[in-house]
């Protein structure tokens, strides 16, 4: 009995079959290095974040986040909040004192280091001392327990607005300080002449 198709057709098939199954393998590994390095892949992805922090059982730091992105597996690993970011400071009598917005915010941790940066049109309100501080940078060192700015500020009190370069206060907002201030006006109370 002799086979329906000739050897030539069985060689053309399995060169076929070979071909194909060299170019399926070859296209699996160029989309597979399109991906990129492993480590810049987010390891962990938070939807509508709330976070507390306690001291002695008082609520001191609370934080909202729509969105939050963890990439540990940096050399240098990094939170990134992309969809903005809400954080509220209480006094050690449980009282609101200070809020902090922003249109996106960065956490990083290095050794014996952490700091958060805000960007685009940061807010710092102080509740108590009835203060709003504006920039569009700001950043909070944990470790010194200072937030500073090299950028454009305004700050708008009950005694008037300052406005000028840099900024630097503690975490609580409570002693800011322009740097390098310009074009501001007070508010006095009661005349001296």
């Amino acid at each position: 009995m002799r086979p329906p198709f000739g050897a030539g057709f069985y060689r053309v098939a399995l060169l076929f079959l070979g071909a194909t199954l060299f170019i399926s393998c070859k296209d699996s590994i160029e989309k597979t290095d399109a991906l990129g390095a492993i480590d810049s892949i987010s390891t962990q992805t938070v939807r509508n974040m709330r976070g507390i922090e306690t001291k002695f059982g008082k609520v001191s730091i609370r934080l909202e986040a729509p969105l939050m992105e963890t990439y540990s597996l940096l050399a240098e690993p990094f939170e990134i909040f992309p969809q903005g970011i809400r954080i509220e400071g209480y006094t050690p009598e449980g009282e609101l004192e200070s809020e902090i917005t922003a249109k996106m915010a960065i956490h990083k941790t290095k050794s014996n280091q952490e700091r958060w940066e805000a960007y685009g049109n940061v807010v710092i309100i102080n509740h108590i001392k009835n203060e709003t501080l504006k920039t569009d940078t700001l950043y909070w060192d944990r470790v010194s327990r200072r937030i500073y700015t090299h950028a454009f500020v305004r700050l708008l009190s009950p005694q008037g607005m300052l406005q000028g370069y840099g900024m630097e206060s503690d975490e609580r907002a409570s002693d800011a300080t322009i740097l390098n201030p310009f074009d501001s006006y007070g508010i006095m109370a009661r005349d001296t002449l």
